[in-house]
């Protein structure tokens, strides 16, 4: 009648120690899974990598960027040092500046309004590197302004426009001063006219200079008022 009692205790304390190794073993687990994420963190060639991913990743939402190459990540820290640089004239305390040295391109993005400030030829001579602004960027900056009473046109064009053109960002939307009965398009900068007419035919617009009572936006290259 004793045996009972000292088999179930034999039985709890197997069970215990199974318990406890699996415990210890997903404990250890845990533990190598957590150093090796540290070490990688702590590894600054991986963790380069890693950054460049996920920016090329975002950035690749709003352009075509070069295949095969992963960029090289650099920081803006001090924006008084380059602020004198035509390159540099809109940038900030913390934006990511990625080079694709192969493609010889250069892009400026700022994380934080989660935007591209600009985008460059990279010069490449006498073993320094020097990024330049582009007379054509393979960016396309256009301005929409909503020149009609229909509320989020403005949003409807440019869902129209990025599933059409990849290498187009919107810099602004806003409101025209003006109402307006024909879409109008207009070349900003005085070097996107090929482009300007390709945004004219897709809206069904017309090239025109900018109308007067209207503030062209900064840094941007086409401009288009929608009309009714």
């Amino acid at each position: 009648m004793e045996k009972k009692p000292q088999l179930k205790n034999r039985f709890f304390i197997t069970l215990l120690t199974i318990i406890a190794i699996v415990g210890i073993g997903m404990s250890g687990f845990f533990y190598l899974q957590y150093r090796k994420a540290q070490n990688t963190l702590n590894n600054p060639v991986i963790a380069g990598q890693l950054e460049a991913q996920d920016l090329v990743k975002k950035i690749s939402r709003f352009m075509l960027l070069p295949e095969n190459e992963i960029p090289t990540i650099a920081t803006v820290s001090d924006f008084n040092k380059l602020k004198d640089q035509q390159f540099f004239r809109n940038s900030h305390n913390g934006d990511k500046l990625l080079i694709f040295t192969k493609a010889k391109v250069a892009i400026l993005y700022n994380p934080q309004s989660d935007k591209i400030i600009n985008v460059g030829p990279l010069n490449i001579g006498q073993g320094q590197e020097q990024v330049g602004v582009s007379k054509n960027p393979s960016l396309l900056r256009v301005a929409l302004y909503n020149g009609t009473k229909v509320a989020g046109l403005t949003n409807t064009i440019e869902q129209q426009l990025k599933s059409k053109i990849t290498n187009l960002t919107i810099s602004v939307k806003e409101n025209a001063k003006n109402t307006y009965t024909k879409t109008l398009v207009v070349d900003l900068t005085g070097n996107q006219k090929q482009a300007a007419s390709d945004l004219a035919k897709l809206l069904n617009g017309d090239i025109a200079p900018l109308p007067e009572g209207e503030v062209a936006s900064p840094d941007t290259d086409v401009l288009v008022i929608l009309g009714k």
